[in-house]
């Protein structure tokens, strides 16, 4: 008896999944701000000889590139040499959900322009490699969403992200009941 009515419930709620269907919910880019503002300051030494803070991230989503801009106010130190230099680097990648993690990351994150003291300072040539290594570990680092648990819940059906799309202004994600 008890097992029928274990197999009754399960009919149920798989009746109740396909009824619910896919579901899409936004995050607005407000949102976003305040999660990616949560994670910064950062800091870092670079080439053993400098310190970098990173802070006041600013974003812009690209819906052309299914993309991100991050604007990142830089502060540079050369403790030995006590100079210091204050400008703005931005990093350009491609959103992705981690599907594992349940949370919309950041890949490909590049360097797209560095300047410093007010001056566009950044010599791609020489400059370049260290601020590849850094955007990549900005990168794996940077989580711009983490889906709630009620998010991913809904009547008792659980659901599962399925594709994000990028505008201007929000993302919008599509969730399937599994």
């Amino acid at each position: 008896m008890a097992r029928l009515l274990l197999v009754a419930l399960l009919a149920v709620l798989a009746a109740c999944a396909s009824v619910i269907g896919a579901r899409t919910v936004e995050v607005p880019l407000a949102r976003l701000q305040q999660q990616a503002e949560r994670a910064f300051p950062k800091e870092q030494r670079v080439l053993a000889v400098f310190d970098l803070r990173l802070s006041q991230p600013r974003l812009s989503l690209d819906p052309a590139s299914h993309g991100l801009q991050l604007r990142l106010a830089v502060d540079v130190a050369q403790p030995l040499g006590a100079k210091h230099w204050q400008g703005e680097l931005l990093l350009k990648g491609r959103l992705q959900l981690d599907r594992q993690r349940q949370a919309v990351t950041v890949a490909e994150l590049r360097p797209a322009g560095l300047t410093l003291n007010g001056r566009g300072s950044l010599d791609f040539g020489k400059d370049a490699p260290v601020l590849d290594r850094l955007a990549e570990k900005l990168g794996r680092e940077l989580v711009l969403y983490q889906f709630k648990p009620d998010e991913l819940r809904l009547a008792g059906v659980q659901f599962q992200p399925l594709a994000l799309r990028v505008r201007a202004d929000a993302l919008a994600f599509t969730f399937e009941p599994q």
